[in-house]
Order: structure tokens, then sequence, then C-alpha cells
């Protein structure tokens, strides 16, 4: 059964970074985000979970998909480069100028994306599940449906 999650729902307060919780670039890119992120506005949700996979039949895409980050912001959901860009506007200065990228063409974008993403396994390795993230971060993690909606499973 899919869920509908209203876009007004206390979970869509935060922007959303769904990635993919077993790849080590994704996790360190999250990392990266964390420390960047100085008014503690990004919740994390990875792929693999829960509510990781709820999300993903929410907006159109296969259970499966690891193709990309998802960055959902305010209902609406971006992938590749442009989820790059979009995450690196709500940044700490000097990272939301990587926004100028735009000038660029998507389609030269995401092809080197898109490179990055079919060797990043290869070239920056994997773990065997999710790794647990340290408490100090937790707070920035989301895996499960909420409570109101886990009901309706």
């Amino acid at each position: 059964m899919t869920i509908k999650i209203p876009n007004n729902a206390q979970l869509f307060q935060h922007p959303l970074v769904l990635f993919d919780g077993i790849c080590n670039l994704c996790d360190h890119t999250v990392r990266f985000i964390i420390k960047r992120d100085r008014n503690e506005v990004f919740r994390f949700v990875p792929l693999q979970s829960t509510l990781g996979k709820a999300l993903l039949a929410q907006f159109g895409f296969p259970s499966n998909y690891r193709d990309s980050f998802v960055f959902i912001d305010n209902g609406r959901p971006y992938i590749k480069s442009t989820a790059f860009i979009q995450i690196s506007k709500k940044l700490q200065m000097p990272w939301p100028l990587f926004s100028l990228t735009t000038i660029v063409p998507k389609i030269l974008r995401d092809y080197i994306y898109n490179k990055i993403g079919q060797n990043r396994y290869n070239w920056f390795g994997q773990h065997d599940y999710c790794e647990t993230q340290p408490a100090e971060m937790s707070q920035y993690f989301l895996t499960e449906l909420p409570q109101e909606y886990t009901d309706l499973c």
C-alpha cells in the first residue's frame, strides 16, 4: 500500500535529503552538509529505510532507486546535479555560490553526476549495511515513518 504523506505534514517542515545509506561517498557528503548547515535546516533519510522507501514511492520513484540523492524541499523533489545546487543554496557561504553552476547546461552537469554515481562504489567503497550515525548527529537522521502513518500500513 502506498501512503500519501500530506505536504503540510511536520515531516516536511525541514528539507529532506534522501541518500544511499551504504555508499561511502554519500555518507561523506551527508557529513559535509551537516558541518555546513549552521541553522540545522536539513534532515537526512537513507534510501534503504522504511521512510526512504515511502518517500520514494510518494514522489514516483521505484523503491530500489539509488541513482541520485533526492532532495525534497517544499514538497518538490530534486535529483542529480539540481539536487546539489538546491542544497548548496541553503548552506553557509561560500557554498551558495555553487548555484552559479546553473550556467552549465543541465545535460552536462547530470552527465558528470551520472559518471561519478556509476563509479562511486568502485572509487569510494561501500558499507555492507546502513551505518548507524554518531550520537551527536542522530537528530539529523530520520528512518521510520511518523507514527500517524504507520497505523495505515
